[in-house]
């Protein structure tokens, strides 16, 4: 994994703020799928919450985990002056990198509910590790256009240590993991994160709001 974390810094997006370089047009349309990708995964998670045939535990994990990504979604939508259209992406084009993401998201989530924690986990950990590790190299460097956008963006990594350790007690109380493919499925998640950092800002059309 460590050679895909070595990946994300040379990603267009993560190289482009650490050198305060990034064209403005793919940050902006980056943060705008960015925030379509949250919209979707709370519907994703929603739909599992709902979900009647799901194991009770995994429900309450997946409602536990909708505001989350719901109230990104509002304030990145809400920053950029994007108003709701009242359709899925408030009338932002979406994608291939989120369509990709998120349609493994959903077909992880579908194929077995607890495996949804990992399909999600590798966003929660690299964004962790990235943000953290950008502010420590730009903090003093006031030059870069982009170290506002990392001082916002730094995570304390609570929400990955919570998600690890929801999947470590389940494992342990209910077997309900096998390792051997959980670690495919973080690969493929870790692919997908990749992709995004270097291709979710290639669009600059959108549908008019």
């Amino acid at each position: 994994m460590l050679f895909r974390v070595l990946q994300a810094w040379n990603t267009t997006f993560i190289s482009g703020v650490l050198h305060g370089n990034l064209n403005p047009n793919f940050y902006g349309d980056y943060v705008l799928q960015d925030a379509i990708y949250c919209r979707i995964v709370a519907q994703l998670w929603t739909e599992l919450a709902n979900n009647a045939t799901v194991d009770k535990k995994v429900r309450r994990y997946a409602n536990d985990s909708i505001s989350g990504y719901e109230a990104c979604s509002v304030q990145l939508f809400d920053r950029w002056s994007v108003k709701d259209d009242g359709g899925d992406n408030y009338g932002v084009l979406l994608q291939n990198p989120v369509k990709e993401y998120t349609t493994y998201i959903n077909e992880t989530m579908i194929a077995h509910p607890p495996n949804a924690l990992i399909a999600t986990y590798a966003c929660l950990k690299l964004w962790t590790n990235l943000t953290n590790e950008l502010w420590d190299i730009v903090k003093d460097e006031t030059s870069n256009p982009y170290r506002v956008w990392v001082n916002e963006n730094r995570d304390d990594g609570s929400s990955a240590r919570e998600q690890a350790a929801q999947m470590d007690e389940w494992d342990r109380k209910y077997q309900w993991y096998d390792w051997s493919e959980a670690l495919s499925l973080y690969r493929s998640a870790m692919l997908n994160e990749i992709n995004f950092f270097n291709h979710a800002g290639n669009s600059s059309k959108y549908l008019s709001v």
